[in-house]
C-alpha cells in the first residue's frame, strides 16, 4: 500500500501502519480538522469600513521663494567650498521655478529647473544631458535660509555634500 515493505498490519482503534520498521500513527478523528462552518465565519467577519471625512486642512508651506539666493556647497569628502546660487523666477503654489548657478562642487553647471516645497522643505531634482543631482533640504530662518544636502552624479561616480543658501 505504502511501499514500505510486505508486512502491513492495521489496529483499527488507533489506526496505526507497520512496515519495515516504519510506523504512520493516525492522529485525531478528521472531526477535529473539519472546515469552520460558513455561518460561524459570516459572524465573525468584521464589517466593512466605512469612509472617515476629515475637515479641511492646510499644509504650511513657504510664501515666497521667488528672488535671489545666495551662497554655497561643501563637499564630504575634501570639504570643497564652492559658489552655488538660484534665482526663481516664478512661484506657484508649491512649486518655484528659477535658474541655478551650481558652482565647481557640481560641474559648473547652469540649468533651469524647480524646487518643491512640502511644510518647509525642499526637493529639487535634475537630470539633462548626462547631468544628473538632487537637493533635499528644508527652509529656515523664517523664509530667508535653505540648508540640507545635494547629491552629484560624475563620471568617477555620485559626489555628495550640503548647500547652504540665504536670500539676497
Amino acid at each position: 500500500m505504502f511501499g514500505f515493505g510486505k508486512q502491513i498490519a492495521k489496529k483499527a482503534e488507533k489506526k496505526i501502519v507497520r512496515s519495515s520498521g516504519v510506523v504512520i500513527e493516525g492522529l485525531e478523528s478528521r472531526e477535529f480538522f473539519s472546515a469552520t462552518p460558513v455561518a460561524a465565519v459570516k459572524a465573525a467577519a468584521p464589517a466593512p469600513l466605512k469612509a472617515v471625512v476629515v475637515g479641511n486642512s492646510t499644509i504650511p508651506t513657504v510664501t515666497n521663494l521667488v528672488g535671489t539666493w545666495t551662497g554655497e556647497t561643501v563637499t564630504d569628502v575634501g570639504r570643497k567650498h564652492a559658489d552655488f546660487s538660484i534665482n526663481m523666477l516664478t512661484q506657484r503654489n508649491v512649486t518655484a521655478s528659477g535658474k541655478f548657478t551650481l558652482g565647481a562642487n557640481l560641474g559648473n553647471n547652469n540649468v533651469t529647473s524647480s524646487i518643491v516645497t512640502s511644510r518647509n522643505n525642499v526637493r529639487v531634482l535634475i537630470v539633462g544631458n548626462g547631468f544628473q543631482a538632487s537637493f533635499t533640504g528644508y527652509v529656515a530662518g523664517n523664509g530667508t535660509m535653505m540648508v540640507g544636502r545635494y547629491a552629484y552624479l560624475t563620471k568617477a561616480g555620485w559626489k555628495t555634500g550640503t548647500f547652504t543658501l540665504k536670500r539676497a
